[in-house]
């Protein structure tokens, strides 16, 4: 009897605590994080504030990086104080690049870049061009035959900015941000191969963008 109560008291302490110990938030609930996709690249505990300071966002020294859920299609928002560019806008028939710029107060865009010409990568292009400040845009120099592609262009015709098609090797600096074009050399006939691929150098970090 006396070692049966032993090991129900020790039961007992264990598991007592075990139930004291406070989970870690491994998974923040999909309601926690907004339109932006959250990136595990970073500590994404609570900061004690009641806060989850890494999310949706992977951070930089002065340059955030906004990877916009648009469905399909692509819309990344990189943002310091010195810059601002935008690659690809997401879909043709939605508006949520346009609501989500508004909603992060963004006023002028000094690089806006279509990866390729599909509706789901240029698909806002137009609206962007024609609500803000956008200084140069990129494209691959790609055409196609849809009504997305010929507003986006007659956007760029009618407004006061730089247009460029780069490709392999050329470089632009922005602020504290060089973005040098990988890819294409040449175009092919094939839509999506001929996207436009980035490197992003920001201080001693850099990354790829693709569309």
């Amino acid at each position: 009897m006396m070692k049966r109560s032993v090991f129900l008291f020790i039961l007992f302490f264990l598991m007592t605590i075990t139930g004291c110990q406070e989970a870690s938030p491994d998974v923040i609930p999909d309601d926690e994080l907004g339109r932006l996709q959250y990136l595990n690249l970073n500590s994404a505990y609570d900061d004690g504030d009641g806060r989850y300071p890494n999310r949706g966002q992977y951070e930089l020294p002065d340059l955030y990086i906004h990877y916009i859920d648009v469905g399909q299609g692509d819309a990344t928002l990189l943002h310091s104080e010195d810059f601002t560019a935008l690659i690809d806008t997401g879909r043709h028939d939605q508006t949520d690049v346009v609501d989500y710029l508004e909603e992060q107060n963004v006023k002028e865009i000094d690089l806006l870049i279509g990866s390729h010409v599909h509706a789901d990568h240029i698909g806002q292009m137009d609206k962007i061009i024609e609500g803000f400040n956008v200084k140069e845009v990129w494209m691959n120099g790609d055409e196609h035959t849809t009504a997305t592609f010929e507003r986006v262009v007659d956007a760029i015709l009618n407004a006061d900015v730089t247009y460029e098609e780069p490709r392999h090797g050329d470089s632009e600096i922005y602020g504290n941000a060089s973005f040098t074009v990988l890819h294409p050399e040449t175009l092919t006939e094939h839509k999506n191969n001929n996207s436009l691929v980035i490197k992003v150098a920001y201080g001693d970090q850099s990354f790829f963008i693709y569309g």
